[in-house]
């Protein structure tokens, strides 16, 4: 058996082709009210390969605003909220940059997923007192374990143990072949990356089968079922998570209101998989 330590699952996560770190600092910045356009752009523009992929997505058909030629001008285009989700959808594409070979999952279907199960917790968020940015980190990095675990195992695992559908589930299929499950290295690299405890927390529980969640790990089981009903559940966690009547009281949300963010998922993940052959040709 494959037994990774955590200090072993942190170094993968920083051999990463990106560190989504940007986000958390983006967060706050965005949170701060007297924050300034300049600051914001300032911050991508840090990172070199984050800032050219950001760039490219924006001038994308996803955002229908071909010819912004700056950081600085995307930013004054779309505003905080959508930068925040741009730098997302760019942290995404400079992660997931090669399928997964250990979990037999393809790169763009993860990265289908992170963006949807991201829309969808924002989505969820907003119909609650909940940070809508911080739903919005937990549904998008929640796999980043999964491609640390994948970084460590390729050279180790024999072939017979990479994942295959007829395994079940990831989570019970990773304690058989490594005594470690995704979330719990989710929830390692979040806490060395100084992540806000909002999103460990969503991160900590949503995986729990019993005890008492946080509302951010109920906002993220909503976000799942949600991503999985508008098909991009991944193939280890396909209806693992389904809304109920106890997770809406516990959230103050009903059937309505995930009707409304799962309509408004597909019109936005439609218009990203329109995008996606320019996202391909350009590199990223």
């Amino acid at each position: 058996m494959f037994a990774p330590k955590f200090s072993d699952i942190i170094r993968a996560a920083g051999r990463l082709s990106a560190s989504p770190s940007v986000l958390t600092q983006l967060s706050d910045l965005l949170s701060n009210v007297d924050s300034e356009l300049d600051a914001v752009a300032a911050l991508i523009k840090q990172d070199a390969a984050l800032a050219a992929t950001v760039l490219r997505i924006a001038n994308s058909s996803y955002y229908g605003r071909p010819g912004i030629g700056s950081i600085d001008e995307a930013v004054g285009c779309l505003g905080f909220g959508e930068v925040f989700r741009l730098v997302g959808f760019a942290t995404t594409r400079m992660l997931v940059d090669s399928n997964l070979r250990f979990y037999d999952l393809d790169a763009e279907v993860l990265r289908e997923h992170m963006i949807a199960t991201a829309l969808a917790a924002e989505g969820i968020a907003k119909h609650t007192h909940l940070d809508a940015r911080h739903a919005y980190t937990s549904g998008l990095l929640r796999p980043i374990g999964i491609l640390a675990l994948d970084q460590l195992a390729r050279s180790l695992i024999h072939p017979v143990e990479t994942y295959s559908v007829v395994d079940g589930n990831y989570t019970n299929w990773e304690r058989r072949v490594m005594s470690i499950n995704h979330p719990a290295a989710t929830v390692a690299i979040m806490k060395e990356w100084n992540f806000a405890n909002d999103v460990i927390d969503a991160i900590r529980g949503y995986d729990v089968p019993a005890g008492s969640p946080s509302e951010g790990a109920v906002v993220l089981q909503l976000a799942l079922s949600i991503a999985d009903d508008l098909g991009f559940a991944l193939p280890g966690e396909a209806n693992l998570w389904r809304p109920d009547r106890v997770k809406l009281e516990f959230l103050r949300v009903d059937e309505n209101d995930l009707q409304s963010v799962a309509e408004d998922i597909l019109v936005r993940m439609s218009l990203f998989q329109q995008a996606r052959p320019q996202l391909q040709g350009s590199g990223c």
